[in-house]
């Protein structure tokens, strides 16, 4: 049984006419998406498949980079002494990667 619950990465971009967003499965050539274009221009909806594909393709780098440098940040603070976390000059950034990684792994909303 697979664990994957979407198609694998790296997705590509195929089509001229109507941008296909494809990617390998089980080694055959498998469409993910296709893009729209009722009411949009071409342009747009080559732009939205390029934009969904360099999202797609680099989540799971984004969000290990994430989990690393919440470590670091946690690592760097524990010995913070008499000083507040939230008062320390990390705390803005520790809440912006914690906002990030809640959406990126927490599912569209």
């Amino acid at each position: 049984m697979k664990t994957t619950k979407h198609t694998p990465t790296p997705w590509t971009i195929s089509g001229n006419e109507t941008p296909v967003i494809a990617a390998m499965y089980d080694g055959r050539d498998a469409v993910v998406a296709v893009t729209c274009r009722d009411r949009i221009e071409l342009e747009e909806a080559h732009f939205n498949a390029q934009h969904i594909v360099k999202c797609v393709n680099a989540h799971d780098e984004l969000v290990a980079a994430l989990h690393a440098s919440l470590e670091q940040i946690e690592a760097h603070t524990e010995g913070m002494g008499d000083t507040s976390y939230e008062e320390s000059a990390w705390h803005p950034l520790w809440t912006q990667i914690k906002t990030s990684l809640a959406k990126l792994e927490g599912g569209a909303k």
